[in-house]
């Protein structure tokens, strides 16, 4: 029926030595795990479903390497969605107060951004090896009015590795109709 619905976890643990949650991540063991969606049923938007994620939120990355993350998500009612980066949570919800965003944790002048439209989450420069841990808020925007919003708290491992990732040529973004198929060529070097 209508009214607005916290649907949360909470874990006693999160994993050990994740380095941005503090003191080299000594204490990120006891830290708690804590996530949160709000569903908002109204007569005036009608029924509402949450927004569906489809990429994995265990990633790896390469040290001093471009680094790049999207959620994948979609919206089965078709709401505009909108992503920002949050700090992680623990108990009840409350931010941890030690968590750093993994840039301002490192030693090298870099930057972790998130795009509020398309959800691409990009780590210009990894210099730090180990286990971060970030949170990511998807909101949905129907008529002007917040129906809901999903977040995803992720984990992001930095690792030795001799791969490049390979350079995609620009793709022109299209629009088509849901259940339509799209045909494009995508081309791509790897170095």
């Amino acid at each position: 029926g209508p009214g607005q619905f916290q649907i949360s976890i909470e874990d006693a643990n999160r994993n050990s030595e994740v380095l941005n949650l503090g003191a080299d991540g000594a204490s990120s063991v006891s830290s708690v795990f804590y996530i949160q969606s709000i569903l908002i049923i109204s007569p005036l938007t009608g029924h509402n479903n949450s927004v569906v994620l489809l990429n994995p939120p265990l990633e790896r990355a390469c040290f001093m390497k471009l680094w790049q993350h999207n959620p994948a998500a979609f919206d089965p009612d078709g709401d505009l969605l909108v992503y920002s980066l949050i700090p992680c949570k623990g108990t009840a919800g409350a931010d941890l107060a030690l968590f750093e965003y993994p840039d301002a944790y490192t030693d090298f002048n870099d930057t972790f951004t998130i795009d509020s439209q398309t959800g691409d989450v990009v780590w210009e420069v990894p210099s730090a090896i180990g286990e971060f841990n970030v949170a990511i808020k998807i909101e949905e925007w129907r008529d002007g009015n917040l129906v809901g919003y999903v977040t995803r708290d992720m984990q992001i491992t930095i690792e030795l590795c001799d791969n490049n990732p390979p350079i995609i040529s620009p793709i022109v973004d299209t629009c088509i109709i849901a259940g339509t198929d799209l045909y494009i060529d995508v081309f791509a070097i790897d170095p």
